[in-house]
């Protein structure tokens, strides 16, 4: 039986200049039997015109989906957590925890550190 656990998220970082946002874009995580998904994207732009920053913002609902109901998925230290990718951006998540349960409902802070842009390294 599967059970389904939704819980807040908010998953933030940084992304490469001259990524065009994807509004229709839904992240999907995936670690080990973990399936992890994230909804409403946005994309926020800070800094100036020469030196844009973009910052990747994923506010809404996560759905942690497991034979058990519960369950805990770690990182280990300087490993990658999870990836997910669209559009030629692979994002890797680093050193995050999250701790599922059934009766909790709180809010869980995802960041990531790491983002390459395949397109571009495919060009090197």
């Amino acid at each position: 039986m599967t059970c389904l656990t939704v819980l807040p998220v908010k998953i933030s970082g940084t992304i490469p200049q001259g990524y065009v946002p994807n509004p229709l874009f839904c992240p999907k995580i995936v670690c080990n039997e973990h399936h992890i998904f994230a909804t409403d994207l946005k994309i926020r732009k800070t800094g100036d015109d020469v030196f844009p920053i973009y910052k990747l913002e994923v506010v809404g609902h996560i759905i942690i989906q497991n034979g058990f109901g519960e369950g805990t998925v770690e990182a280990l230290q300087n490993r990658p957590f999870a990836q997910f990718e669209s559009d030629g951006i692979t994002a890797i998540i680093w050193d995050c925890v999250i701790s599922v349960g059934l009766s909790e409902a709180r809010s869980i802070d995802l960041t990531f550190n790491t983002i390459t842009n395949s397109f571009e390294e495919q060009m090197i």
